[in-house]
């Protein structure tokens, strides 16, 4: 009998690798997997197509305008690498695997056109770099992100205006820093991480950061919290319980955890119908290890899907997630219950409490 040579895994990435470089495969991505895929924290370059009056006015943040280019591909490739130093940073730091993903932003009223001037010269560079794993294109147009998401844009033109007054004399806070203009704050509210949008609309995820920037629960319109933290003897801040419906699931990251995954999900659930009480944000302290076993569990139970799908499916969405071995040890035997049915469960539930 023949014996089966074992799969060479290297050798098919270098190979897909090596494709990446001659022929690209697009994807239409919707703004919801932009916007999740600007909070994945690794390598990710934004070209926008637009001419750039229109680009300084409003865009994504960190992108490229690429009529600035004036077709000279040297600018270009120099912003590939400027963004693959920041991503080996974050891939380092995560312990995540390198990838190169590509978007290209334009105005709805565009039909998508690969075989445009500005269009070829962007698939150019991007070849011509290699490497990218993944190239989408934003399929509902930026106006429809600037829409949902106006605190990831950034408007050059307030930049360029700050930046021709004459500057106020320096002042400090108290605790010494340096004050922020009003265009340094906005640039730095959109570079920070927030949670990934786990249901459209409906269900985000995050860490224990998130549950504590009151403007960034505010920008997303965060009505219900649930978290899977521990507070030990630590007080619960009072502003979560006061202006959000709040619930939380006292977690050990370093235990295996009894939990009943059908009640929390049955409730995740009941949260997500009410519009009075969603959209919810699930999170753990460190956003990727805890609260992605939930945001799995809800998965399955919800859609009915398979351990292995919902957990590409998270994983996919928050690119850092590591989950909890005892948590998920637990999945790999859980049978969910239908929706709304409570029957046979035998583990303690939290929840009621």
């Amino acid at each position: 009998m023949d014996q089966i040579q074992p799969i060479d895994y290297a050798q098919m990435k270098k190979d897909e690798l090596s494709k990446a470089n001659k022929v690209y495969t697009f994807k239409q991505a919707s703004r919801e997997d932009l916007y999740n895929n600007l909070q994945d924290l690794r390598h990710m370059v934004l070209l926008d197509l637009r001419p750039s009056m229109v680009f300084y006015a409003c865009h994504v943040r960190g992108s490229f305008c690429l009529e600035d280019a004036q077709n000279n591909e040297n600018k270009v490739l120099q912003f590939f690498e400027d963004v693959e130093k920041k991503a080996a940073e974050h891939e380092t730091k995560y312990k995540t695997k390198p990838i190169r993903r590509a978007f290209l932003i334009d105005t709805n009223a565009n039909q998508y056109n690969e075989n445009s001037d500005l269009t070829k010269f962007a698939l150019d560079c991007l070849k011509k770099y290699g490497g990218f794993d993944k190239v989408f294109y934003l399929k509902q147009g930026i106006e429809s992100f600037i829409e949902k998401y106006p605190y990831l844009c950034l408007n050059f033109h307030e930049r360029d205006q700050e930046g021709d007054s004459k500057p106020p004399a320096q002042e400090n806070k108290p605790d010494g820093q340096p004050l922020l203009s009003p265009f340094e704050s906005k640039l730095l509210y959109s570079l920070s991480r927030f949670p990934t949008e786990m249901v459209e609309g409906k269900i985000f995820q995050g860490n224990v950061y998130n549950a504590n920037n009151k403007r960034q629960l505010q920008d997303l319109g965060i009505k219900s919290i649930i978290e899977f933290i521990d507070y030990k003897d630590q007080p619960i801040p009072e502003y979560k319980t006061q202006n959000f419906t709040y619930k939380n699931i006292p977690i050990d990251n370093e235990t295996a955890a009894f939990v009943d995954f059908d009640e929390i999900c049955k409730y995740i659930d009941d949260l997500s119908k009410d519009e009075t009480k969603s959209p919810i944000l699930i999170c753990c302290k460190d956003g990727d290890t805890i609260s992605p076993c939930f945001a799995i569990a809800y998965q399955m139970w919800h859609k009915g899907s398979s351990l292995t799908f919902a957990s590409a499916l998270v994983y996919q969405k928050r690119g850092t997630a590591d989950a909890n071995k005892h948590l998920y040890t637990v999945l790999t035997t859980w049978q969910p219950q239908n929706a709304g049915d409570n029957k046979g469960r035998k583990m303690i539930g939290f929840l009621g409490k």
